[in-house]
């Protein structure tokens, strides 16, 4: 292996369309600014990105195996998962099974490091334990919690993660206690490949620390970061213009990946919004039309709210979502469990504040401004700082925000952050010692690492 030069692998379903795959695209191009042979390996295909390969890219006869996969998983969680769901959650749910073999693809037998991120139903924990047979250092990026459970992405609330999940509450039935022998074969598969986990959140971190198969393992904080040479505050006018919306409105954001999804919380915000409309000051502007929402984000067109005029994009490409977030006064983040909201650092980017529940990684940003923060169901702070917002501008709060995202939150940092960990990684496993003082001397590995991000 290289020193001198770093050669890493990012491993994705998709590098296209979603939080993860936003997130995983800007780490890769951090790396490739500062000069990295950063690849990006995804299931879906990567519409012509820079540096990205489809695993699909194989002769016809693969195409045609991993094809009867496709059908054979889709089939297979219809049964156990889709079709199978409790009230309690519908956020994605994936199952433990028909992973593709990556230990043979060029791009990973070439790489120095293999950084997974978000793989659901493109890895399994067999593909996990393929990796680990090559002997290179695996990096761990969790932009959900799937890695950590027996089939839920998000727990919703259940820490049986912490020890042996089973009985799940998200699933009607469980045939053969699925959940505890998929948690049972990724935790032997992580023990196999002794990845290092990244929390891009506290709360993440946290959960990958209390969780029972990535406890043992080296885990850091590295936040995300946003690419500020596409999302800087832009003129107003000039966005609304190309949206065609009105110009001299004041509108409130709220936008999300799906509109249908329990987590994202859209009871909540149509109860801030329906608790402006009983204050005297925003029932006046929403009758007369000077506050509207903005809402953007797939089945957008379920978003409802009561007696509120909406201007609606079901879906935009990433790179215009800074004109709908420049052509925004303020947004509004309801999830009810999250990691580090790409949408949050975007806004703030842009110059536009924002008012979040206190949930996941929003703290992490939002933790030095309190009146940005709101508990889950406190619908009257909201609607309280939404309204104070909207009789005054507060421009001091917005250079605050951008300033700190700027400082923490840069690609650059990020990317830096990440090439620090690949090197000390390389260096440890250059050693000529065995694979059991490999993973018992790791953490002394990497101590100078976490200095980066203690507070």
């Amino acid at each position: 292996m290289r020193t001198s030069t770093v050669k890493v692998v990012h491993i994705c379903t998709n590098i296209v369309t979603g939080g993860a795959a936003r997130a995983t695209f800007n780490l890769h191009l951090g790396l490739r600014q500062l000069g990295i042979e950063s690849t990006v390996l995804s299931l879906a295909d990567p519409k012509g990105l820079p540096f990205c390969e489809s695993y699909f890219n194989l002769d016809s006869e693969n195409r045609a195996i991993h094809s009867r996969r496709d059908v054979l998983l889709k089939e297979v969680s219809k049964l156990l998962a889709w079709k199978n769901r409790t009230h309690i959650s519908n956020t994605h749910f994936s199952i433990d099974l028909f992973g593709c073999d990556l230990s043979r693809h060029p791009l990973v037998c070439e790489a120095d490091v293999i950084n997974l991120h978000w793989t659901a139903e493109f890895l399994s924990s067999r593909s996990v334990f393929g990796l680990a047979a090559l002997g290179k250092p695996v990096v761990w990026t969790l932009h959900d919690m799937r890695p950590l459970t027996g089939g839920c992405h998000f727990s919703a609330g259940c820490n049986r993660f912490m020890e042996a999940c089973g009985e799940c509450p998200q699933l009607a039935r469980e045939p053969a206690d699925y959940t505890a022998r998929s948690l049972k074969a990724m935790s032997s598969a992580i023990a196999a490949a002794r990845p290092v986990f990244i929390g891009p959140s506290q709360w993440m971190l946290q959960n990958i620390r209390k969780s029972s198969v990535a406890r043992n393992c080296v885990s850091h904080h590295i936040p995300y970061g946003v690419d500020s040479n596409l999302f800087e505050p832009l003129e107003k006018a000039i966005c609304r213009s190309q949206l065609n919306v009105e110009k001299d409105v004041w509108y409130i954001l709220v936008t999300m990946y799906g509109f249908r999804e329990f987590r994202k919380g859209v009871e909540n915000a149509i109860a801030i919004l329906e608790q402006i409309r009983r204050d005297p000051v925003g029932r006046r502007a929403v009758a007369t039309g000077q506050m509207r929402v903005l809402s953007c984000g797939a089945d957008s067109d379920q978003f409802r709210p009561r007696g509120w005029c909406v201007d609606r994009y079901n879906s935009i490409r990433s790179d215009r979502m800074p004109v709908i977030y420049n052509s925004a006064n303020v947004l509004l983040f309801t999830s009810v469990e999250d990691n580090l909201p790409n949408v949050i650092l975007e806004a703030i980017a842009c110059g536009v504040p924002v008012i979040s529940h206190r949930v996941g990684g929003a703290s992490d940003i939002l933790n030095d401004e309190p009146r940005c923060l709101f508990e889950i169901g406190d619908v009257k702070a909201a609607a309280h700082f939404i309204l104070s917002l909207f009789q005054k501008n507060d421009s001091e709060l917005c250079s605050r925000l951008v300033a700190k995202v700027r400082e923490n939150y840069s690609n650059e940092k990020q990317a830096f952050a990440y090439l620090k960990l690949y090197k000390d990684l390389i260096a440890e496993f250059q050693k000529p010692q065995s694979l059991l003082e490999t993973a018992s001397s790791q953490e002394g590995a990497h101590a100078a690492f976490s200095l980066l991000w203690q507070k």
